[in-house]
């Protein structure tokens, strides 16, 4: 049977339906449908008028040419139909020709030629500019009648009238006509104004004289042999067909088709109501036949004869019909334009546009409802969108019916409504998006949301909710034959009984081959099938045993349904598959696009309806499969810097150039669903895009094999068209200019620089030199500096007549000056080295001072005190600093902590004291007017700057004043870090 959803001419329509009443009045219509057809229309076809370009609704004929274009004729000309644009060839681009009605005929040649004849002449040329045209070929009384084109080998065979057949050969120079002797069975002039040939296979075809003969001719030596072999039966009109499938030929006798092969005949009856059958073609499954007031259909699959022309709305005279390479029937009317009836395939796509599709529910009241993101649709004889409100239609998630209140609920982001009698209520709106819910017989509607399961009694009421604390994420909700409500979540099941106040848990600890739960079903047996991201599992009756089925083409199992004989439909990541556990788990995969398939619904007539991501599709299993044959693609225009070239030409892209490529599909079914792709060598990447035009400019320069191919949902992807081509180097990229210019310019750069590091390396050594000379300056600056500190220490000791302190900060003062005397010789000494220096001169300071102060040195055990080198007599003007202007000032003891310790490769110092903080300190100083500026502290800073640029020694000082919350002064802390070698 012939199923379909008339998608094009609907939606096309549908549009205009913009008054929120009208929409209303089809919902009413609806309701009164006792018996609603889930099936759609019985033909889908498309409806192409002048609102979607074609050039005037009143078409004559209608053809296909050899790449699969479809051109119209009308009394304005001819235009070619990619499936989505028109290209009109006017009749003013032929010579001599000014309209179609001093044309006797038109027909279309392999290769996109099109032959014309008026009067006496014979025109020939190629869309979409005149090649070759000759007048007069031949002269005769009742003029010339074209009756087929045909190609053996590169000729035409064109067949005439007026007594004769007539060959006629191009050539480079033209015409060559030759007659064709039909050797001793040449039809008279009365009969060769009725005979018609149709193709039979490659190298033969097929030559029906109404009431004489059938003939089935072989190739011959430029000669046609009729006498190859004969049929059975004599047609009773020119009518007929052939099928290069499986050899047979169609035609009419006592009102009847007649199907005929070399080893059947099959005869298919006519309906009495139909007069003279001057229309006769056929498809892949479907024979078309009538007139110019009646067209039928007769379904080779389900062998039933539908009247077509209510299903079309068709109201005008047909004035020819013809099949493409499809296997599409193309329609040519008197005032309806053009129509394209689509051969039904096994599964058929795209049904809402590309509209995601969330779920589908079959209502007792309305029917199959789909449920998606441009609204409620109603899918029935005749298909049309449920408006829940006036204006922009909210999106729908979900649908479910309380079948005893005869209320439907319908869950969306604006909350959910219910249906009862045809009226939309907006019932919840506190509950938006909602993607699972049940609806029981007592009228409680039943979610999952938030860790709680709701329930509500009807519109506007409280819910109940209980919650589940332990499950994060609810994906479905099932109800069973026992009322038993099934949760699934993502970490396991949840089963609901009105007996039991504890729901069962049952997860992978109870057999589920995974903890994420997908979907839910019950089979006619009333077993529990579970769709998991491990597998399948069957869950038997109440024992709750479960059995998981894992030899699956795929075990991520998104939807499941279940169909007879416990089979079910499984939707996984690559399609959907039958799965039946009863033949070794083998599975059968459907022929259905690799997408997200949301929901799936199976009608009585066992077509499976699929929502997804991109529009909803219908699967008919009674169906043979047609394999889907990629798109054929042809070029549209190239254009070279907005000039028009040959695809055949190679062409060179200069630098500053423009290449503008135009390509197409030919794709009369669905051609907003072709995907393309292009690249610009063999081996690279496949590019998508959505559009048929590439512009290129500024290429890099070198040699491209432009290809571009495209393919339609379920089909492979297409052969690439290839269009080499060149894009050229300006002048300044030739290889001649850029070796000479390279060469100057490396010449060039050489001797500059040469002379730059010339100059930059007496630069160095001379910045280095200075550098040193000033490090030993700075050295010998900070020597009696430190000097001159240390004996006024033990002087203050010795007027103070302790001899055995002052004999200690003697010997103290000797180690101290040994140690220094040997660390000035050297930029960096050993750490171990600054420790002792450090300490004695902290314990003479301190013995000088009356020990007003403590300190301690501590060191980290990962640091080798002997192997670490750091800057000599740079941490001492810092401890120096600490005790004078810091501790000594300080009316109560005080503490001086210096600490070392490793970090990522750096060594930290750190001098901590808890004096009177430097702000104090400076006040003291200018309160006792002191003469005396030590130079210690800018002394070290040079230093450490110097250090870092010569040997990028990386030192960083950092002094911290350290404060109480009242911003009192708790003392210093300085930190010194060194990168270490």
């Amino acid at each position: 049977m012939f199923e379909s959803h008339k998608s094009f001419h609907f939606f096309c329509n549908f549009n205009l339906m913009k008054n929120y009443f009208y929409n209303i009045f089809i919902v009413l219509a609806f309701l009164f449908l006792n018996d609603l057809d889930l099936n759609g229309q019985v033909v889908q076809f498309r409806q192409i008028e002048e609102d979607h370009g074609l050039p005037l609704s009143n078409t004559h004929r209608v053809f296909s040419d050899d790449l699969g274009y479809v051109w119209i004729e009308n009394k304005e000309g001819l235009s070619r139909f990619d499936g989505v644009d028109f290209k009109v060839l006017d009749w003013n681009d032929i010579p001599s020709v000014s309209n179609i009605d001093s044309l006797q005929q038109v027909i279309l040649g392999r290769n996109n030629k099109i032959y014309g004849i008026r009067d006496s002449e014979l025109f020939f040329w190629q869309s979409p500019c005149p090649i070759y045209r000759t007048k007069k070929i031949i002269t005769v009384s009742n003029g010339i009648f074209i009756h087929h084109t045909n190609v053996f080998d590169e000729s035409e065979l064109i067949f005439v009238s007026e007594g004769n057949c007539l060959n006629y050969h191009l050539n480079e120079k033209g015409f060559e006509i030759k007659p064709i002797g039909i050797q001793g069975n040449l039809p008279s002039e009365k009969q060769l104004l009725h005979f018609s040939i149709v193709p039979f296979s490659d190298e033969e075809i097929i030559v029906n004289i109404p009431h004489q003969k059938l003939l089935r001719s072989k190739k011959g030596d430029n000669l046609l042999n009729f006498n190859a072999y004969t049929f059975n039966i004599i047609p009773d009109s020119e009518c007929i067909f052939s099928s290069k499938e499986n050899e047979s030929i169609g035609f009419i006798r006592n009102d009847s088709i007649i199907i005929q092969n070399n080893s059947s005949i099959k005869k298919i009856a006519v309906p009495k109501e139909l007069e003279k059958i001057i229309f006769l073609e056929s498809s892949s499954n479907s024979i078309f036949f009538g007139n110019s007031k009646q067209l039928f259909l007769y379904d080779l699959i389900s062998k039933k004869t539908i009247f077509i022309n209510p299903e079309l709305h068709l109201t005008s005279s047909i004035n020819h019909i013809g099949i493409d390479k499809e296997n599409n029937l193309w329609i040519s009317s008197e005032k309806n334009g053009i129509y394209c009836v689509f051969p039904n395939r096994s599964t058929e796509q795209g049904l809402l546009g590309k509209s995601t599709i969330h779920h589908l529910f079959n209502t007792k009241s309305l029917g199959l409802l789909a449920a998606s993101d441009e609204g409620l649709f109603i899918i029935s004889s005749s298909w049309g969108k449920f408006p829940l409100k006036e204006g922009q239609q909210p999106q729908a998630f979900y649908i479910n019916e309380d079948i005893k209140n005869n209320i439907i609920y319908i869950s969306t982001n604006e909350g959910i409504y219910s249906i009862k009698n045809g009226i939309p209520e907006l019932c919840l709106p506190k509950e938006k998006n909602v993607h699972s819910f049940l609806t029981d017989d007592k009228g409680y509607l039943s979610f999952y949301r938030n860790k709680f399961l709701h329930s509500y009694l009807g519109c506007h009421s409280q819910p109940y909710s209980w919650p589940i604390p332990d499950y994060d994420i609810g994906s479905c909700l099932y109800q069973d034959h026992k009322k038993r409500i099934w949760l699934g979540t993502e970490k396991g099941l949840l089963v609901y009984d009105k007996n039991t106040p504890i729901p069962k848990k049952i997860n992978t600890k109870n057999g589920l081959p995974h903890s994420k739960i997908n979907d839910i079903t019950q089979d006619e047996k009333k077993n529990i099938w579970i769709g998991t991201d491990g597998g399948l599992a069957k869950i038997f009756g109440d024992s709750f045993d479960v059995k998981i089925f894992k030899n699956l083409p795929s075990l991520k199992c998104r939807k499941i349904i279940a169909a007879e004989n416990e089979k079910l439909w499984v939707a996984d990541p690559n399609g959907i598959f039958v799965f039946d556990p009863f033949q070794n788990e083998n599975s059968e995969r459907v022929h259905f696009p690799q997408i997200q398939t949301n929901t799936m619904f199976l009608d009585e007539t066992k077509k499976l309806w699929v929502g997804t991501n991109q529009g909803l599709f219908m699967h008919d299993p009674e169906r043979p499969h047609i394999e889907d044959n990629p798109p054929a693609l042809a070029w549209r225009h190239i254009l070279l810097n907005d000039k028009k070239i040959n695809p055949t030409e190679n062409p060179d892209l200069n630098f500053d150039g423009k290449l503008n490529i135009g390509y197409t599909s030919i794709v009369f079914k669905d051609a907003h669903l072709i995907s393309y792709q292009y690249r610009l060598n063999s081996g690279v990447p496949w590019q998508n895009t959505k559009n048929r035009e590439i512009i290129f400019s500024n290429l890099q320069p070198g040699k491209y094999n432009l290809q571009i191919r495209a393919r339609k949902p379920s089909s492979e992807w297409s052969t690439p068209l290839e269009f080499p081509f060149c894009s050229l180097a300006p002048w300044w990229k030739t290889w001649t200019f850029i070796i000479f210019s390279t060469l100057g310019l490396l010449s060039i750069l050489f001797l500059t620089l040469y002379i730059i590091r010339s100059r930059e390396k007496r630069k160095i050594e001379t910045n280095k030199r200075f550098a040193e000379l000033e490090l030993k300056a700075l050295q010998a600056q900070m020597n009696p500096h430190f000097i001159f500190n240390t004996l006024n220490a033990i002087q203050h000791s010795i007027l103070k007549e302790n001899t055995k302190k002052a004999n200690e900060s003697l010997n103290s003062f000797a180690s101290l000056m040994r140690l220094f005397l040997e660390s000035s010789k050297s930029k960096y000494i050993p750490l171990s080295d600054e420790i002792r220096m450090l300490n004695h001169y902290c314990e003479l300071t301190r013995f000088c001072y009356e020990e007003q102060f403590d300190f301690s040195i501590k060191i980290d055990p990962e640091i080798d005190e002997d192997d670490t080198e750091i800057p000599s007599m740079l941490l001492q003007p810092y401890v120096e600093n600490a005790i004078r202007h810091g501790l000594l000032p300080k009316k109560e003891k005080g503490s001086l902590d210096i600490s070392f310790s490793l970090e990522n490769d750096k060594l930290f110092c750190r001098i901590l004291d808890n004096g009177v903080g430097r702000a104090a300190a400076k006040k003291i100083k200018n309160k006792s007017n002191q003469i005396h500026k030590s130079a210690g502290m800018s002394i070290t800073n040079e230093r450490a700057d110097i250090l870092n640029e010569i040997y990028a020694s990386e030192i960083d000082i950092n002094i911290v004043d350290l404060k109480n919350k009242k911003g009192d002064a708790l003392g210093t802390d300085v930190r010194i870090s060194f990168l270490l070698d």
